[in-house]
């Protein structure tokens, strides 16, 4: 039986992301903290040694938002937030599925996202990844980070990102 951890990403776009990885054993997990193999930055362990189940449930609370959010972060330039056309699409797609699949989730267990959930931090530089998270945060503002219509969430990022490129 595997060993399964939840982790939360504590910073960057996937802010509030909750995932799951899986060790062959306690051991291997800890191994993360040895200087052969230094633990990511960024995550925070929300559970460790808990069934694939639980660990389901666990990462089927991290709210809507955070897919759109991460889908910003991975589309966009590291180094001037600039959109990258090409991967716009994918990257909402990508979040589309998460959505529907943490549903499910949800449903069949009756859970909740987590209530007033961390929200990507937007520094001051005016780049399209920063416009497009604070439209996000405008447009879905549910203590939840529920995004209601999945199809509509994501066109409203896609309609801001035709408006990028159609103003140059």
């Amino acid at each position: 039986m595997p060993y399964c951890v939840v982790l939360e990403y504590q910073n960057g776009g996937s802010t509030g992301v909750r995932f799951i990885k899986t060790f062959s054993s306690k051991e291997e997990f800890l191994k993360q903290d040895q200087p052969d193999q230094p633990k990511e930055e960024g995550l925070l362990v929300i559970a460790e040694g808990i069934s694939m189940e639980e660990a389901q449930k666990l990462a089927a609370l991290t709210p809507e938002i955070c897919y759109l959010t991460a889908a910003v972060e991975e589309m966009c330039s590291a180094e001037d937030g600039h959109i990258d056309i090409d991967k716009a699409d994918l990257f909402l797609q990508h979040a589309a599925m998460n959505i529907a699949s943490v549903r499910k989730i949800r449903k069949q267990y009756g859970l909740q996202p987590t209530y007033g959930f961390p929200f990507v931090l937007i520094d001051g530089k005016k780049s399209q990844k920063n416009q497009l998270f604070t439209i996000i945060k405008g447009a879905f503002s549910d203590p939840w980070g529920t995004v209601g219509n999945i199809e509509n969430a994501i066109m409203i990022v896609k309609i801001k990102i035709v408006a990028f490129y159609l103003n140059g």
